[in-house]
């Protein structure tokens, strides 16, 4: 049980898990470094730890608490569904943290019926070498929506957004004082059904380096 990890763990760990499907939801409520995808003696990485909420019923997959810093590596997010009034942003990871990090993570086929479908992003976050595919948010952001009144600055490097889909911003809906960085990422079949089918660019602070938008 991966919660119970959490729970017996002091700030600063490193927690590691071993390649496979875990039909369980989690809630980081301090500073961690989780790794997945190892065999069963940790010595090697040999696939992905599989967060998978698509048998069960669960808002959200992730939730990083207040002031914590979550890294996550190796690590897929799937089947979130947040559809509950109230409660129905950030199906794959909501995060109020004040800083999350994703390497080689795949977030993919979550459901929120407000904003991001993905991720629900308060604070920083910064994302790199992730894939995210078949997200939906009924209003905005499919694949991720960031929102801050501090200036934090959002990256995005050397990722994928396909088929992703919100009413804006069907990959991502960014807004407030957050400070966009995007290099290198692909955006492939995301749609909006209203305007901004890959990005929601609000605060004109964005820096984008060699993009590939394609239908």
């Amino acid at each position: 049980n991966v919660q119970k990890a959490i729970d017996a763990a002091s700030a600063g760990d490193t927690i590691c898990l071993t390649a496979g499907i875990l039909e369980e939801s989690i809630v980081v409520n301090k500073s961690l470094t989780i790794i997945g995808g190892y065999d069963d003696s940790f010595k090697d990485v040999i696939g992905r730890t599989v967060f998978d909420g698509s048998n069960g019923n669960f808002a959200h997959m992730i939730t990083i608490e207040p002031y914590a810093y979550c890294e996550l590596e190796n690590i897929n997010i799937t089947g979130g569904k947040a559809t509950t009034s109230g409660d129905n942003k950030g199906a794959g990871i909501y995060s109020k943290g004040i800083y999350l990090t994703l390497k080689n993570c795949d977030v993919h086929d979550n459901l929120a019926t407000d904003k991001g479908g993905g991720i629900y992003a308060q604070y920083q976050l910064q994302a790199y070498d992730c894939k995210f595919y078949n997200n939906r948010a009924s209003n905005d952001g499919g694949a991720f929506y960031a929102n801050s009144s501090n200036t934090w600055r959002f990256t995005f490097q050397n990722c994928l957004f396909r088929e992703n889909r919100a009413t804006i911003g069907g990959a991502g809906y960014i807004t407030g004082m957050v400070r966009g960085y995007f290099k290198g990422n692909s955006f492939l079949s995301n749609t909006a059904r209203s305007s901004a089918g890959a990005l929601y660019l609000g605060n004109k602070k964005e820096q984008t380096l060699n993009l590939t938008f394609l239908n």
